[in-house]
């Protein structure tokens, strides 16, 4: 009996580290899918936690990561299912401001030594080009707003004019008739 005991040690001390093992991977510790890759690199730069930062990404360029933050500062991220393939992933991302205004773009991730990690300079450069055309969205609105309301005013303007000329036309009229000069 003492010896089954003693064979069985193993065993329940390997599945407690698979169940161990399992947990941790469940909490993030052991990302490994895209997704979970990507939230926690945006989550390091939202922190400023460059070295975080850094180890889910492919760059060393501390600069680049700081231009990072400061590309998608005062914006809240949301990710969509990663779409990828064995060698590079990329997880749709959303940034919506605190005015509601959002935009997308891909967060690229390159798969290197069995892990997943952001490409940073190919998902900075989408994500600046992705706020750029958000920006001239925004530009195009607030002048289509602008034209609309400077359309209004001339229509409105053009109300007041014929109505003044009609106006004048009647009494014009009127004086003709009753033979009297204006």
């Amino acid at each position: 009996m003492l010896e089954f005991q003693r064979s069985l040690r193993p065993v329940a001390i390997s599945g407690l580290l698979l169940v161990a093992a399992g947990g941790l991977a469940a909490c993030g510790v052991f990302a490994s899918d895209p997704r979970s890759v990507a939230r926690s690199f945006w989550s390091a730069v939202e922190a400023e936690d460059f070295e975080a930062a850094r180890s889910a990404s492919t760059s060393t360029d501390l600069r680049r990561l700081e231009e990072v933050k400061r590309a998608s500062d005062g914006f809240e991220a949301s990710f969509g299912e990663a779409i990828s393939n064995d060698e590079t992933a990329r997880v749709p991302t959303t940034f919506v401001d605190l005015e509601g205004n959002a935009f997308e773009f891909d967060t690229h991730l390159t798969h290197l030594d069995g892990e997943w990690r952001v490409d940073a300079a190919l998902t900075h450069s989408e994500l600046r080009q992705a706020a750029f055309a958000a920006s001239l969205r925004d530009a195009r609105d607030a002048l289509g707003e602008a034209g609309r309301v400077l359309g209004e005013a001339i229509e409105e303007g053009a109300r007041e004019a014929t109505r003044a000329m009609r106006d004048a036309l009647e009494e014009l009229e009127g004086a003709e008739r009753e033979g009297r000069e204006l």
